[in-house]
C-alpha cells in the first residue's frame, strides 16, 4: 500500500520522509514535468505514473494527519482568519529558526555555498507552481494569482524573472545542486508543492502553501543576502 497509519510516532516509521523515497520523487517530477514529445514507450511509463501518484498521494496524505486537527481550530470567518494567518509570519512552524541568523552572521563561503546547493536542488519553481494551480479557479484568486505570476516573471522582462535569479547565484556561487546529494528536508518541501500544485482535489492546499511561502520567506531571504553581503 502507498500509505501507512497516519499516527507514526517520529520520522523514521514514516515510509516518506526519507532520502530514497524523497530523491526518487524528485526525479520522477522532474522528468514529468519537463517538455516533451510523444514517444514510443509511453504505456509502460504510464504504469510507472500511476505508482507513483499512488505514493505521491500518501506522502501529502501522511501530511495532512499531522496537521489536521490544528488546522481545524483555525478560525472561520474572515478577519479572525486573516489575523491567524498573517500571525504564521512569526508562530508558524520553522519561523525563527536559528540557521538563517546563523548563515547571517556566521557561515563561512563554503557552508552558505552547501545552503544553496540544497535551495536550488529543491526548488520547485514557484512560477510554475503558481502557473498550476490557478488553473480552474474563481476569478478572485485567479486574479492574485495573476499578479503574483507576472511579478516573479519579471513583469515581462527576462532580467526581472526571479527563477533566472537564482540560476545566477548558483554560477556565481559555482555550486553543483543535484538531487542526490540533497536532503530529504528541501527535496520534501519541493515534492509537497509540487504534488498539491498538480492534483486538483489539493488545489487550495496549493493556494494555501503558496500564501505561506509568500508571508514567510522575505525574512529568511533577508538573512541569507545579509550573509552573502557580509
Amino acid at each position: 500500500m502507498a500509505t501507512r497509519a497516519p499516527d507514526f510516532s517520529n520520522d523514521t516509521e514514516s515510509q516518506f520522509l526519507t532520502d530514497s523515497f524523497q530523491r526518487g520523487l524528485a526525479h520522477w517530477n522532474r522528468e514529468r514535468l519537463l517538455p516533451a514529445f510523444p514517444s514510443d514507450g509511453w504505456q509502460h511509463r504510464f504504469e510507472r505514473d500511476v505508482k507513483m501518484q499512488r505514493l505521491e498521494s500518501g506522502f501529502l496524505e501522511e501530511l495532512r494527519a499531522e496537521a489536521i486537527e490544528e488546522a481545524a481550530t483555525v478560525p472561520t470567518d474572515a478577519d479572525g482568519f486573516i489575523a491567524w494567518f498573517e500571525n504564521l509570519k512569526t508562530t508558524g512552524p520553522g519561523q525563527g529558526d536559528p540557521l538563517f541568523p546563523w548563515l547571517a552572521e556566521q557561515a563561512d563561503k563554503d557552508q552558505l555555498r552547501w545552503f544553496f546547493e540544497q535551495e536550488a536542488a529543491g526548488e520547485a519553481g514557484f512560477d510554475d507552481l503558481v502557473a498550476m494551480t490557478q488553473v480552474k479557479l474563481p476569478v478572485e484568486p485567479k486574479l492574485e494569482l495573476a499578479r503574483n505570476y507576472w511579478d516573479e516573471m519579471g513583469h515581462g522582462t527576462a532580467k526581472g524573472m526571479h527563477g533566472p535569479m537564482l540560476d545566477a547565484l548558483v554560477e556565481t556561487l559555482q555550486v553543483k545542486p543535484v538531487i542526490e546529494n540533497t536532503v530529504w528536508e528541501s527535496l520534501a518541501l519541493a515534492n509537497a508543492m509540487t504534488a498539491m500544485a498538480i492534483n486538483r482535489r489539493y488545489a487550495w492546499h496549493s493556494v494555501g502553501a503558496l500564501g505561506v511561502v509568500e508571508l514567510t520567506a522575505p525574512g529568511r531571504s533577508q538573512h541569507v543576502a545579509d550573509g552573502l553581503r557580509r
